[in-house]
């Protein structure tokens, strides 16, 4: 129902899983990744998370965090090269690299990096990794509006008021137009010069 309250259940899948990997993850992209970029990846995992609690998707949390908060370096100087490859594999590369640094083991790194390429497919089926699944739908609703009717309303607030979109749409457009020009083949580069990707942005159903 769009009225449920934001229970404390909801709040707990919201939250960074236990451990020392997340306060070490926050503190390095909150460092590297602008206010806007930051809200938003912090906004992907809110939105996974619940995503998942109503479609009762069981996950690993690290690891969706994990990609949730490193899926779109590719986008900053982090993993800027090679210029004219798709944002999203060499942001797959280093987050597997950092995730295998702070010890996280060399499968679950790859998950998150399998995660992270996949991510702007249109479609990402359970059956390639729940955690893949979920970081896609997650990025959608955020990037699009996709599945929101999923959330209750009142879920919907919350996350927004938590993570405020800081001009969202007009910084994400600028940044992959310009990743648009430089690598043209990539799945961007189709999605911006073929299919109105920008328009579709900025028409998603959130204030700025």
């Amino acid at each position: 129902a769009a009225d449920t309250p934001l229970d404390a259940r909801a709040l707990d899948h919201v939250a960074p899983p236990p451990g020392p990997l997340a306060p070490a993850l926050l503190a390095w992209t909150a460092q590297r990744q602008p206010l806007w970029l930051q809200q938003h990846v912090l906004r992907t995992y809110a939105w996974s998370s619940l995503l998942a609690l109503t479609r009762g998707a069981a996950h690993d949390r690290e690891v969706l965090f994990a990609s949730c908060l490193l899926h779109d370096v590719g986008l900053t100087p982090s993993a800027a090269e090679p210029v004219d490859d798709c944002f999203a594999l060499r942001g797959a590369r280093a987050a597997r690299q950092w995730l295998a640094d702070h010890g996280m083991t060399l499968e679950r790194a790859h998950a998150c990096a399998c995660a992270i390429a996949r991510h702007l497919d249109p479609l990402v089926p359970p059956s390639a990794g729940a955690e893949a699944h979920l970081l896609q739908a997650g990025a959608a609703l955020d990037v699009l509006g996709t599945h929101r009717r999923e959330l209750p309303a009142p879920w919907r607030d919350a996350v927004l008021e938590r993570h405020p979109r800081a001009g969202f749409k007009r910084a994400l457009c600028a940044c992959l137009r310009d990743e648009a020009a430089r690598a043209p083949r990539t799945r961007i580069g189709l999605y911006v010069g073929r299919f109105g990707f920008l328009d579709l942005v900025a028409k998603a159903p959130f204030d700025e």
